[in-house]
């Protein structure tokens, strides 16, 4: 955030960096910019924000005749008041919003409920205890209502009418407020609860309650933060019942019918009189970008890219791991191919395997591999199960045998391979599998390197 210290501090670094002696006009320039910095920190966005906002909504709001929904909304409190000042009673109102509805929260402690007119459209409703509202969405009347204007009244059991502007009104000059009916097709989502007994003038009443939704379409605009609207609020309270010359006219005595607007006027028809309120957010700044900005396709779109892409990373290393599995065992195939050749031109001159005239220790060589012919696959596992060093079998292998250990494995398994291809009916696979090769292709590869012909021709 930029302080007035910290705009102080870049002024001295940078801006007035030129005026080195501490002269009069260095002073009077150094004077100028803090006023001008602290006008634009302090003062102007206070004077910007001068009107009161209307806090967004988040999720809807159950039209229940209750306002516990509302605790977090800080109510508007006024006084319904005679023309001499004195109170009558005391009303509430809440405002919130969001991009289909201005919601409203209306609570009054009227001790003496009263209503005289019925049904919806009932251009008297007014006459009846409730609250009007005036809704300029578009902030653009000046001394009269214009064709952008609503007024919207209800009573306290739930009967509403809704009034705007029409052209001809508007050009007659003897109407001030030139409104007519809506008419019944408006809908008007709202509920109401009577605290106390409505027409019993011998009791005491505790107030009544409203809740409404008022869509915006009809009003021709779709809201969004920072737009500014102007309206006026009025608690009508009708303390006695009216008398039979009063009936279904717009005249009722000032004893008997009390109206305040929630800035003290008595001019509800005037949009001078109307106060302009800001539709705000002060929610943090993640959660407006998710609501108002299309936050959630964009982070919905983000972690699905996301999630692609790793997965895309994950095959990529999985790729990379078998790749270099897939070398090295071509290169170990390659070397053993190579070996299996070595073997092959040398095989006149290696001792045969059942040769008598080698050592016990050969003799013992011979009786391991031929008992774990699929388990030992390597000279180490051979070592192993003859309980000596890899060394002492190398050692043995080429005193005794005059090859290498890798290499008498190869030539033994190879050895009994034959011999069961041409005294068995086992498949070439089955053979494969029990001399330890897991790969029959594999193993008949290296069968035909050796025995110059392929397991099938030599079984033929």
């Amino acid at each position: 955030m930029i302080t007035p210290a910290r705009l102080i501090k870049m002024a001295n670094c940078n801006v007035i960096l030129p005026f080195v002696y501490f002269n009069a006009v260095d002073m009077s320039l150094r004077l100028a910019f803090f006023i001008v910095v602290v006008f634009l920190t302090t003062i102007y966005p206070c004077y910007c924000q001068r009107a009161p906002v209307i806090e967004y909504q988040y999720g809807d709001v159950t039209m229940d005749g209750s306002l516990k929904e509302w605790k977090g909304v800080t109510p508007f409190t006024f006084y319904v008041m005679r023309s001499d000042s004195t109170i009558i009673n005391q009303a509430r109102v809440s405002l919130t919003w969001d991009e289909d509805y201005l919601y409203v929260g209306f609570a009054s402690d009227d001790n003496n409920l009263i209503k005289e007119e019925v049904g919806i459209q009932n251009t008297y409703i007014w006459r009846n205890d409730g609250m009007e509202i005036y809704v300029d969405p578009k902030h653009d009347s000046d001394s009269s209502m214009n064709l952008n204007d609503y007024n919207l009244i209800i009573d306290l059991e739930g009967d509403y009418t809704i009034y705007t502007v029409t052209d001809e009104r508007m050009k007659d000059p003897l109407i001030t407020v030139p409104k007519e009916n809506y008419g019944a097709e408006y809908y008007l989502e709202s509920s109401t609860r009577v605290r106390g007994t409505v027409n019993d003038t011998m009791d005491v009443d505790d107030g009544y309650v409203i809740e409404m939704k008022i869509p915006w379409a009809p009003m021709g605009i779709r809201p969004e933060i920072g737009d500014s609207i102007q309206v006026d609020i009025c608690s009508n309270n009708l303390n006695q019942f009216s008398k039979p010359s009063e009936w279904r006219t717009y005249v009722i005595s000032p004893d008997r019918f009390y109206a305040t607007s929630w800035n003290g006027s008595f001019d509800f028809g005037n949009p001078k009189e109307w106060s302009t309120l800001i539709l705000g957010d002060s929610t943090p700044i993640w959660k407006q970008w998710l609501v108002h900005r299309g936050g959630w396709i964009v982070l919905t779109v983000g972690l699905a890219l996301g999630m692609l892409v790793y997965l895309l990373w994950v095959l990529h290393l999985r790729a990379m791991r078998f790749q270099d599995l897939v070398q090295k065992s071509s290169i170990q195939n390659e070397q053993l191919l190579e070996r299996l050749s070595r073997i092959t031109q040398s095989k006149s001159t290696v001792p045969r395997f059942n040769d008598t005239e080698h050592s016990d220790t050969v003799r013992h060589l011979h009786e391991t591999l031929s008992s774990l012919l699929t388990e030992i696959t390597k000279p180490s596992d051979l070592a192993q199960a003859m309980n000596i060093s890899l060394r002492q079998l190398q050692r043995i292998c080429k005193d005794e045998l005059g090859t290498t250990p890798g290499s008498y494995i190869t030539m033994y398994k190879l050895e009994r391979a034959g011999q069961a291809l041409r005294s068995s009916d086992a498949s070439i696979k089955q053979i494969a599998f029990e001399l330890g090769y897991r790969d029959p292709n594999y193993f008949s590869k290296v069968f035909k390197k050796y025995f110059e012909q392929s397991p099938k021709e030599y079984r033929g």
